[in-house]
């Protein structure tokens, strides 16, 4: 009954009566998760781009071949994802350098699990550090973004252990399953054109991108799809807050439902 119940409620989100105030609220986290991420982070999106500008110093370990202007990159991106949920995040302390350096542990659990990854998707694709950047942008399309919001959020939310990473884990998949017609509706049509224009477009580029990329006029087709990419992350933050309001609702009326005593 509870499960048919939440089911119920989720989909409430949408009625007539609620769907102005939750797009009222939606507006209002992506105008302030802007100001404050772009605020204190905008040099992150340069790093990020002359990364992707100047892949030079290849280097390899084992199977993973990557240059450090790459690596340098992925990191920055890295710092990226955990920047945006900080912002995101509601808080009743202010939002400023000392409230995200208190987050450096829970970026360093998150940060050994991003990078193991990022190395893995690079071998298994077989699109080497291409294949990494393509794994990397993927987590701020529309069906990555609901799991990444609410994983983040339930970590962010604890006390920041190791074993709360698998607690949070286990938390989203929860949250998901008792929301699940929510998220149909929320990422159907989003992820239906993220996979099809993007992936469609991105793996077509691709083979080009590696031929001209260490050409003196690649560097300039570099540029423009690094600034592609990085305008596709800035698009993400509105698909973000949706996720992030969900979550702040349901966490205040089923709190018990996933922190037990």
């Amino acid at each position: 009954m509870q499960l048919f119940q939440s089911w119920r409620d989720s989909i409430k989100f949408f009625a007539p009566a609620n769907i102005k105030l939750f797009g009222l609220l939606v507006v209002n986290t992506t105008v302030r998760t802007l100001s404050v991420w772009l605020r204190f982070f905008w040099p992150l999106f340069l790093i990020s781009i002359v990364g992707d500008v100047f892949p030079v110093a290849t280097f390899k370990i084992g199977p993973v071949q990557m240059s450090l202007g790459s690596l340098i990159g992925i990191f920055a991106k890295f710092l990226l994802i955990m920047t945006l949920f900080l912002s995101v995040r509601p808080s009743v302390r202010k939002k400023t350098y000392s409230y995200f350096l208190h987050y450096k542990l829970y970026a360093l659990f998150i940060g050994i699990f991003f990078f193991a990854k990022v190395f893995v998707f690079q071998i298994v694709s077989g699109l080497g550090e291409l294949g990494a950047d393509l794994f990397v942008l993927s987590l701020f399309s529309p069906f990555y973004a609901v799991g990444m919001t609410l994983f983040m959020l339930f970590y962010l939310d604890s006390r920041g252990s190791f074993i709360d990473l698998f607690l949070s884990g286990w938390r989203t998949a929860k949250m998901i399953f008792f929301g699940l017609p929510f998220f149909l509706i929320v990422v159907s049509v989003p992820s239906a054109i993220f996979y099809v224009v993007f992936y469609s477009f991105g793996i077509g580029l691709f083979p080009f991108v590696s031929l001209v990329r260490f050409l003196p006029a690649g560097k300039i087709m570099l540029f423009v799809w690094s600034l592609v990419k990085h305008l596709f992350i800035l698009l993400s933050v509105p698909v973000v807050a949706v996720n992030a309001n969900f979550y702040t609702k349901r966490l205040h009326d089923q709190f018990k439902l996933y922190f037990r005593a």
